[in-house]
């Protein structure tokens, strides 16, 4: 089995709000993506950008 993170994220729907959510949800996949070991980092890496964005996000973790 494989697993896949899944990160639903809720916009407010306008061209501004759209716009800083994309470079948030960016930032965000470059930190998981630079994590040596996912794992073990990934709640950190989730608490630091709730911090930064003043965003809550809902992940989910599904196995395929």
């Amino acid at each position: 089995m494989k697993s896949c993170c899944c990160f639903p994220s809720a916009q407010v729907d306008n061209p501004d709000d759209a716009t800083i959510g994309a470079f948030l949800l960016c930032e965000l996949m470059l930190s998981l993506s630079s994590s040596e070991d996912l794992d073990d980092e990934i709640h950190d890496i989730i608490q630091e950008y709730e911090e930064r964005s003043k965003r809550a996000i809902l992940h989910t973790l599904s196995f395929y």
